[in-house]
């Protein structure tokens, strides 16, 4: 599990960092590039509205793959087309996920050992912020040089292999632990 969320937060905020120098890189004003990387903070307010329709309906199961699939439509338009609006949209997308997929994999921790939720969720948050540390430092060197497409191609991959190891994870988890 620890290993998930670790690739997740590389993924998820290791891989946010490099919105707003993208969006100014490809023209957009410091200023302007702030504000279009809110785009994050909407995705979170619209994702969060959506999963309260979607938790109802789906089980966690699926709404890690979903929300793994919005993770990689998140990475595509900056890998293949970047521009403005493609790094504003992977931003807004970057922002559902983490109300969909993250918050999926928040409650999958829990439920794991939930008479350790303290130092569960503890382990679960070292390990995001972890992964988002090791992603930045792995790929500074590339956003120095300015290839923030490749960057997030290199996100579009890792996402869907975390989108495919997740699911699978979760699902074979639920299969063996009874009263899931």
């Amino acid at each position: 599990m620890y290993a998930i969320v670790f690739l997740e937060g590389a993924l998820l905020m290791g891989l946010l960092t490099y919105v707003v120098p993208a969006l100014q890189r490809s023209g957009a004003s410091i200023g302007v590039a702030g504000v279009l990387g809110c785009g994050f903070a909407v995705g979170v307010i619209l994702g969060a509205r959506l999963m309260r329709r979607l938790v109802a309906r789906f089980s966690r199961t699926w709404l890690i793959g979903g929300g793994g699939l919005l993770l990689c439509g998140a990475f595509l338009p900056s890998a293949l087309w970047p521009s403005v609006g493609s790094y504003t949209a992977t931003a807004l997308l970057l922002g559902a996920t983490n109300a969909i997929m993250h918050s999926s994999m928040q409650g999958w921790a829990t439920d794991i050992a939930p008479d350790a939720r303290a130092t569960t969720v503890s382990f679960f948050v070292f390990s995001l912020f972890a992964g988002a540390s090791a992603a930045t430092y792995v790929s500074a060197a590339t956003a120095e040089q300015g290839h923030y497409a490749q960057i997030f191609g290199y996100g579009l991959v890792f996402s869907l292999v975390l989108t495919v190891i997740a699911t699978a994870t979760h699902a074979l988890w639920r299969k063996k632990t009874p009263g899931n």
